[in-house]
């Protein structure tokens, strides 16, 4: 059941899903705890959710988790992503993991359209009492951090990769029978980042609205400039296919149009797949590593836009706006230009495999020597970091503040 108390309104908010239900200084009540809306969060345009800022009170039984927390709802016709993150937590792997955004509570009963004569029922049961998730609140987003000043931060870079893999690895236990679990939407906006700064950065992945089963085929997963090369090639989404996007989502953010489809050249914008496609294999194939062929069921979609990917790398760079030369760059020369920390640079590249038999899976990763080197390089410089300002006598020796590194 939910209950309303609006201690002020906010009248230049306009209508989204579920507006007309969520106010501002609105009391909700749901299982566990009661909340207060404080805030309508800004989301994406990918987002296709209803999510605001709250605080938690304390219930007589249960003592409240934090002091915040985000309430989380969609319209009528976006319930199938939000049915899809509750089960997701239902999954003892995701409920418990530290890797992956807690869920606290839920407000409401959860309603199927099935259990109704029509649409037009069911969306207004839905927007008489919309079913929320109350998921635990972080202060920002990778995307929302400026990667020159982070990508040397060997603390956050090492929370960052142990966060993402763990995170990663936690979903593919949570599959059923022995098919694995994926969650096909990594990207920038979906890891969470708390204590950025401090001596024990937090990340933890988000939005588990299009996780499921792996091997799934009928639609291409993934957004575009995270999206693995089998997934391309029409062969579905598996573990390893959330590696490879993990990984790209930390190159986007360090390089955002590395990957995907943003610069794309005009005239192009309606075969912005086939640019995709072209652009990964100018940046990661060699000789020993090729994008896989693609899927003899594909799709004819798959099949046009990943012929046209391999016909637009055979374009001429004539230096006119009319040309349809890809400018990707060998990922050697990507990672160069990055000037990433020799430790963040070797992880990175484990990602980065075509060939998805031979891309590692998370648990390999996470006991990878690159991950521990990176670790205990960033413990070693925090052991090492001043914990005091210099002395006169310090700042003027050309040895002060000389690092472990």
């Amino acid at each position: 059941m939910c209950t309303i108390d609006v201690d002020s309104e906010d009248s230049t908010q306009k209508s989204s899903p579920n507006m007309n239900f969520f106010r501002v200084g609105q009391r909700l009540v749901g299982r566990k705890f009661s909340y207060r809306l404080l805030t309508k969060l800004k989301t994406s345009e990918s987002v296709a959710s209803t999510v605001w800022k709250a605080e938690i009170f304390d219930s007589g039984k249960y003592k409240r988790p934090a002091t915040h927390a985000i309430v989380k709802t969609a319209n009528w016709d976006r319930y199938p992503w939000l049915e899809r993150e509750r089960d997701a937590y239902r999954r003892p792997s995701i409920r418990n993991s530290p890797h992956i955004r807690r869920m606290y509570d839920e407000i409401n009963d959860f309603q199927r359209a099935k259990d109704f004569e029509d649409k037009a029922a069911f969306k207004d049961a839905v927007e008489k009492q919309p079913y929320c998730l109350v998921l635990e609140f972080m202060s920002t987003t990778l995307k929302e951090l400026d990667p020159e000043k982070y990508k040397n931060n060997l603390l956050f870079m090492a929370a960052l990769f142990r966060g993402m893999i763990e995170g990663t690895q936690d979903i593919k236990k949570a599959g059923i029978k022995n098919n694995d679990a994926v969650w096909t939407d990594a990207k920038p906006e979906n890891m969470l980042c708390s204590d950025v700064d401090g001596p024990s950065p937090v990340v933890k992945i988000s939005d588990l609205g299009l996780a499921g089963p792996a091997g799934f085929k009928k639609q291409l997963l993934q957004p575009e400039a995270m999206r693995a090369p089998e997934v391309w090639a029409g062969r579905g989404c598996i573990h390893v296919s959330d590696v490879w996007s993990i990984g790209a989502a930390v190159l986007v953010w360090l390089k955002h149009n590395v990957l995907g489809p943003q610069d794309v050249k005009d005239g192009l914008q309606a075969f912005s797949d086939a640019w995709c496609i072209a652009k990964i294999i100018r940046t990661f194939e060699t000789k020993d590593d090729k994008m896989p062929d693609v899927d003899e069921d594909a799709a004819k979609h798959v099949k046009s836009m990943y012929k046209l990917g391999r016909k637009l790398l055979t374009q001429p760079d004539d230096g006119t706006p009319e040309s349809m030369h890809v400018t990707a760059r060998p990922f050697d020369e990507v990672l160069r230009g990055l000037a990433l920390l020799p430790q963040v640079e070797a992880l990175l590249r484990r990602f980065f495999v075509l060939n998805s038999q031979r891309r590692p899976t998370a648990e390999t990763l996470f006991s990878s020597q690159e991950l521990e080197s990176l670790h205990i390089v960033a413990q070693l410089g925090a052991l090492n970091a001043p914990t005091n300002p210099p002395t006169q006598s310090e700042v003027a020796s050309p040895m002060a503040g000389l690092s472990v590194f």
